[in-house]
């Protein structure tokens, strides 16, 4: 039985806050408890570490090579390709996409346009008050919640 491994102020980056306080705890490559995670985080964690499947093609086992080559043709073979995702990658990643994107003429886009685009349109035009975690920490003694719950 191996021991409980704590991981402490990981980033989560399944959305744009980048929250970097989440407390994972892992024993047996399983997650036992996850702190500071909000809803969509915790359902994400959740499945980070399930078992995974074997590379497939159609539904049949395949190898990864195979996988590779037949992700390449069609690729190679379309006409209109799109980037799409990204949303749970790294900048790695991400920087990544942009390089196959530039090389096959693809069009690249994150699920951020459908989930933030609209929101994002209302602040160009009117405007938004904000603060930062920080400055949230710092200056506040009291912090009110509005649709929101701080436990997820």
């Amino acid at each position: 039985m191996t021991e409980l491994k704590t991981f402490k102020n990981i980033t989560c980056t399944f959305c744009g806050a980048l929250c970097d306080n989440i407390e994972v705890k892992v024993k047996d490559n399983k997650i036992e408890e996850l702190k500071n995670a909000c809803a969509i985080s915790r359902k994400k964690y959740e499945h980070a570490l399930k078992d995974r499947t074997s590379p497939m093609i159609n539904g049949e086992e395949s190898t990864y090579q195979e996988v590779i080559e037949k992700a390449a043709e069609i690729l190679k073979n379309s006409k209109n390709p799109l980037i799409y995702g990204l949303s749970s990658t790294t900048a790695e990643a991400q920087k990544n996409a942009v390089k196959l994107a530039e090389l096959s003429g693809a069009n690249i886009d994150s699920t951020s346009s459908v989930c933030h685009g609209p929101g994002t349109m209302a602040k160009q035009l009117v405007g938004m008050i904000t603060a930062t975690l920080g400055e949230i920490k710092n200056r506040s003694d009291l912090m009110v919640f509005w649709g929101a719950n701080p436990v997820e």
